[in-house]
């Protein structure tokens, strides 16, 4: 079945203001953005901004929990076997295009709501992985629960130092770097040979 005509509309104006706040937020601090100046370079008027919206915050939200869908997406096509549990080349790959706001949004006041968001949509994402190498009959050391949110948080923790603390390497050397400090640990626990087949 098609999307009706007013779906598509929904969805058209919610995609013009997202990208509007993004376009901004490349520009000057996230925090000194205005939902004025979101309606004004998205050529939509205030009541339409707030029948999809309660605030800019709102609608960086709804931005970031796509984002962060298209990441948790690419984990779970990577949880089969092979050396890779997080699609890190392809995260790092992102972020370097829009380092700019990634910059800005770290700076800004959302940034501890970002993190738990993030955290939590990597830590599910990495849990359904694990359960799909997980070894039959096998009793893991570590709760999966607990072992997601660590490498989640991991990651998290690389990828801020690789934008704010001038880390050179290329995504596909940081791809490199975490996966052989936590493969080692993700096979212990899902029971997998030491060689990850």
């Amino acid at each position: 079945m098609s999307a009706r005509p007013d779906d598509r509309r929904v969805q058209r104006t919610r995609r013009t203001l997202q990208k509007a706040l993004v376009a901004l937020a490349f520009e000057k601090r996230f925090d000194a953005i205005t939902v004025q100046d979101v309606l004004d370079r998205a050529d939509v008027g205030r009541s339409t901004f707030y029948a999809h919206y309660r605030s800019k915050e709102d609608l960086f939200r709804s931005e970031f929990g796509q984002f962060l869908g298209y990441i948790r997406r690419g984990v779970a096509e990577r949880g089969g076997r092979g050396e890779r549990i997080l699609p890190v080349r392809e995260l790092f790959d992102h972020v370097r295009e829009a380092r700019r706001l990634y910059r800005t949004m770290a700076g800004s006041a959302m940034r501890p709501e970002l993190y738990r968001m993030a955290v939590t949509h990597i830590a599910a994402g990495v849990e359904e992985a694990l359960r799909a190498r997980l070894r039959p009959r096998h009793e893991p050391p570590i709760p999966l629960p607990i072992l997601a949110n660590h490498l989640a948080v991991a990651l998290l923790s690389m990828l801020d130092g690789w934008v704010t603390g001038g880390i050179p390497h290329p995504p596909e050397r940081m791809d490199e770097i975490f996966h052989a400090l936590v493969m080692p640990g993700v096979r212990a626990a899902v029971g997998a040979a030491g060689d990850g087949s």
